[in-house]
Order: C-alpha cells, then sequence, then structure tokens
C-alpha cells in the first residue's frame, strides 16, 4: 500500500452551534452552516479556494459536538446525516439547481477521497458544535 502524506489546507476549524442533519427546512440548515464556516474562514476562505483548486484528491476530518440531553433530536443525530450537510456546502453551489451558493472550497463532492468523521457526546450546550478540516492528499 502506498503511503500518503496530508497536506491541511488551513488550520483546523470551530465553530460552536447545533449540528444540523438534513431533513426539515434543509436548505435554511446549510445557509446557516455555510454561513458559520465562511465566518470562521474570514478573509481566509480566498486562499483555501486557492489551495483545493488542482486538488485531485482531499481528506476531511470532522468532529461533531451533541449535547447529552433527553431532547427528542438533539444528541441521537446520525454521523452520516450530519456528515452529508458538511459535504453538501463545501462546492460551490449547495444544490444540484445550482441555486444557492456554498463555499466554494472544493469543485465538486467527488474530490473527497477520504473521510475521518466522529460525534462526541458532550455536557454543556455551549461546548456543541464542529471542529473541520480539510486537506489535499500527496
Amino acid at each position: 500500500m502506498k503511503s500518503k502524506k496530508l497536506e491541511n489546507l488551513y488550520r483546523p476549524v470551530r465553530i460552536n452551534f447545533n449540528p444540523l442533519t438534513s431533513g426539515n427546512k434543509v436548505i435554511e440548515r446549510k445557509i446557516k452552516l455555510r454561513n458559520l464556516l465562511k465566518e470562521a474562514y474570514g478573509k481566509d476562505i480566498e486562499k483555501v479556494r486557492n489551495k483545493s483548486k488542482n486538488s485531485q484528491k482531499l481528506s476531511i476530518d470532522a468532529c461533531f459536538y451533541l449535547q447529552k440531553t433527553n431532547e427528542i433530536g438533539r444528541a441521537k443525530k446520525d454521523l452520516d446525516n450530519l456528515l452529508k450537510i458538511l459535504c453538501d456546502v463545501l462546492p460551490k453551489y449547495m444544490t444540484a439547481s445550482n441555486e444557492h451558493e456554498g463555499l466554494g472550497i472544493i469543485e465538486d463532492d467527488d474530490q473527497i477521497f477520504e473521510i475521518h468523521c466522529k460525534k462526541e457526546i458532550i455536557e454543556f450546550e455551549k461546548e456543541e458544535g464542529l471542529e473541520f478540516t480539510i486537506s489535499k492528499i500527496t
């Protein structure tokens, strides 16, 4: 097996919010996540876009922090549904109809060859959120 190297396109980004899955109001949820990530990257988002532009293979590392609670739908979110909404906001457009602009960090999600993803249950609501890194596989 050939050894691979990962080159982070940017430092890990941490955003605090109640992580969302696709489900009801999916466009609004994608827009919220896109806006939070855009704010976290700030003016450096262009650097990330430029670094990923010619990348054939990308890797995603994500950790979703969910509050331990009995509230229905809060801590019992499926990891694959959490990940789907994240992957949907990364390209230039978040929908197949190209109606809603995404982050433009990747051309298409077919560039994603590797995903490391987990969820952790935390005690306090203020700790809820997402830690996210995107890397180029070399």
